[in-house]
């Protein structure tokens, strides 16, 4: 049988060492022009991860598979960097190819997309994502940001025209690349970001208003003015929406009804933002099978090590969510196949689909996907049962995934 493994190998090569230590649930990673900083936002104290020497420059990331580490660009540079959440960061990747490279997005095949100012979008290869990445679609303008619309595992990118209204929010296809317009018009656009929770999109601009929601027929939603927005990031669990801006970082409710500011870095500008310890599951598609596949899924609930866990799956899609508190959501439809995985009534198709998270709050499930439904797709999530959370769950943001 063909497997999809989701490897958690931590990076030995560590080059630089900080004393800050990023934790899930509270931190709030942003990288700015100068270094990359820790937000603990239940707190409201700003702590350096690393400082950056002249000749580079931060200005995006995002959390890797392994739910213990992100990927940071250093424009400049030209590399992607690796730190990892024992405060250790080495470079994973030279950009030296590209130009400018401004957005990184982890996709639903495992695969990081980049995209940089000659206006090419790319993605990364190889068994451990370290090869040199390929182009994979040419852009009509350079793009700003990029994010991954989980109901479809299509690319949503930004670009930036000289005249603001020309800008726009583009779809790039996952399998066939073709690229389309979701909207244009809406001024300097700078970040992107898409709720599995709305199936919305939120993009920030530096004209006003600087925070709006794209929903998916292109229509425009909800705004906010937040002068220098250069960065978004939705916690999918609870909806909160967080935007860096020059001076300062926004927290959000859904519905924008309620805010809260936390202080910039003094002396630097914020140009990327990522929640801590949120890829609880992710994984890579390794190849195309042609027959049953027995899918290998890895994940890590770094809040509930040795707890209780159980997982599930759709195929109904990531809405409507099923609540597990006022404000927090499990994203998957409730259809049979998710009542008989949840109730382990599948035991010839599923196994580890409940059990006991590892001392470092790991996890395994297996999956053998029968031919019939090869080229469906599935909605895969998981709860660990943690005492001191709400309610005693500890939700994970869902992880889409395609049998092609």
């Amino acid at each position: 049988m063909k497997r999809l493994t989701l490897t958690a190998a931590l990076l030995a090569a560590l080059t630089a060492v900080t004393t800050a230590q990023p934790r899930e649930g509270r931190s709030v990673v942003l990288a700015g022009a100068k270094g990359l900083y820790e937000l603990d936002h239940t707190r409201s104290r700003i702590t350096t991860l690393l400082s950056m020497p002249s000749g580079a420059e931060l200005n995006a990331l995002c959390m890797r598979e392994t739910n213990a580490e992100a990927l940071v660009v250093d424009r400049i540079g030209k590399r992607l960097l690796n730190h990892t959440e024992s405060g250790s960061t080495s470079t994973f990747l030279s950009l030296a190819s590209m130009t400018a490279v401004h957005g990184i997005a982890l996709d639903t095949d495992g695969r990081y997309v980049i995209v940089d100012g000659g206006s090419t979008l790319y993605r990364t290869n190889g068994s451990d994502n370290r090869s040199t990445p390929l182009s994979f679609a040419n852009l009509p303008a350079p793009p700003t940001a990029v994010c991954i619309d989980d109901d479809t595992g299509d690319y949503i990118v930004t670009v930036y025209r000289t005249r603001p209204a020309a800008s726009a929010v583009l779809r790039i296809h996952r399998t066939t690349r073709a690229v389309s317009t979701i909207a244009s018009g809406l001024g300097q656009l700078t970040g992107v970001d898409h709720s599995q929770r709305t199936g919305d999109f939120i993009v920030t601009t530096r004209t006003a208003p600087h925070i709006r929601v794209v929903r998916r027929d292109g229509t425009t939603g909800a705004t906010r003015t937040l002068v220098g927005a250069n960065a978004v990031r939705i916690d999918d669990v609870n909806g909160d929406v967080w935007v860096a801006a020059t001076d300062r970082v926004m927290r959000y409710s859904e519905t924008f009804a309620v805010s809260k500011a936390f202080p910039g870095v003094s002396g630097d500008i914020l140009h990327g933002i990522e929640l801590w310890g949120r890829q609880k599951i992710a994984g890579r598609v390794a190849e195309i099978p042609s027959r049953s596949t027995d899918f290998t899924i890895q994940g890590r609930f770094p809040s509930s090590p040795s707890m209780p866990y159980a997982c599930a799956l759709s195929m109904a899609g990531l809405r409507p969510g099923i609540a597990v508190s006022a404000t927090r959501t499990i994203n998957a439809a409730l259809d049979p196949i998710f009542l008989a995985t949840m109730n382990g009534n599948l035991p010839v198709y599923t196994s580890g689909f409940t059990g006991r998270t590892s001392g470092v709050g790991g996890f395994q499930s297996t999956f053998l996907v029968p031919p019939v439904l090869l080229g469906t797709q599935f909605v895969f999530v998981a709860v660990a049962i943690n005492p001191s959370m709400p309610n005693s769950i500890d939700p994970a943001s869902a992880y889409p995934f395609y049998v092609r």
